[in-house]
């Protein structure tokens, strides 16, 4: 007999990651509900249910017995307590992917799982500008869980890259040890960030659909802790480049009106990490080394002719020129 699968959300990011791997277990009945919208023609293999989350579409979803319910694309209250009256009692686990931005900031805190939990106002709940007030909404979707009958394990990965990935933020810098032979790195580009290679969560995930093993209810799944100098030297290693590196001091960058982040993706005042005790020991034998993350990664790009950055910081000429500053005052 096979395992019926609901898979919420599109083939987009993780989503198309998942359904790569999960197509190679047919003993699987896979079924996707979304608006079928993006990537529609992928994976035609699969059911379909088309609709939407926040309407009464979602009583669609009642017509079968879900073993297991994957939810990729839950990123409000409204839209889980949607769902969750059409969720049958038989189900085994609600897989629900979340977020290491739910959690209240605490200095110093290594943030395991049971840290505090961002509030969220009742305007935060229903803010339409989704990013905004992402890590309070998704903490209250969370708590939901958490307050139900549903059998649950939640996922909270950190910055996710990979195949895929449209947001530039992990691409930015691969981008540039493609394009440039002379980079500027903003100060020493130690910072460290938690990641996680998508398609590790995506193993991570279907390694949950198990009954026979038992898991946590809360995982940090983080798969790696990089700084920019560490993506840019794995980046040159993956593209056999030599790479000529110039470190930006605060003094210039404060001066040149940069700001962290948004500018100069990853470039943070101080390391940004959370917990990953739980998730290395139940599922770190999925991991992909991390070297051939970065190659396939750039693989994936390479076959997309190395699109240029749309999304996240400084574009091309104002990279240019801002690096062109740096060299001048060398």
């Amino acid at each position: 007999m096979k395992t019926n699968i609901l898979l919420l959300g599109g083939p987009h990011f993780i989503g198309r990651n998942l359904l790569e791997v999960l197509e190679k277990h047919s003993d699987l009945d896979i079924t996707l509900f979304n608006r079928g919208k993006t990537n529609a023609d992928l994976f035609p293999q699969y059911k379909r249910i088309i609709g939407d989350r926040y309407s009464d579409d979602v009583q669609q979803i009642t017509a079968h017995d879900w073993d297991y319910i994957i939810d990729l694309a839950c990123y409000t209250p409204a839209s889980l307590e949607k769902i969750i009256p059409f969720i049958p009692a038989s189900l085994k686990k609600y897989i629900f992917i979340s977020t290491v931005s739910v959690y209240e900031p605490i200095e110093g805190s290594s943030y395991p799982e049971d840290s505090s939990l961002l509030a969220c106002s009742a305007e935060q709940a229903i803010d339409p500008d989704i990013m905004s007030t992402y890590g309070q909404k998704k903490a209250t979707c969370e708590r939901f869980l958490m307050q139900s009958s549903i059998p649950y394990v939640i996922l909270r990965p950190g910055l996710i890259y990979g195949p895929y990935d449209s947001t530039d933020r992990f691409y930015y810098w691969m981008y540039q040890c493609h394009k440039r032979d002379s980079l500027l790195i903003p100060e020493a580009g130690d910072k460290v960030v938690s990641f996680t290679y998508v398609k590790d969560l995506a193993n991570a995930i279907l390694s949950l659909i198990d009954e026979k093993k038992s898991f946590e209810k809360i995982y940090n799944s983080i798969t790696s802790t990089l700084s920019i100098m560490d993506i840019v030297q794995m980046s040159s290693k993956s593209l056999q480049k030599e790479l000529s590196l110039h470190h930006a001091p605060l003094s210039f960058l404060e001066k040149e009106n940069i700001q962290y982040w948004s500018d100069l993706p990853l470039w943070l005042d101080q390391n940004s990490t959370w917990s990953d005790m739980k998730f290395k020991h139940d599922f770190e034998s999925l991991f992909t080394p991390l070297q051939q993350s970065i190659d396939e990664t750039a693989a994936h790009y390479a076959s997309k002719e190395w699109p240029a950055i749309k999304l996240a910081g400084l574009k091309d000429d104002a990279y240019t020129s801002l690096l062109a500053k740096l060299l001048k005052e060398q």
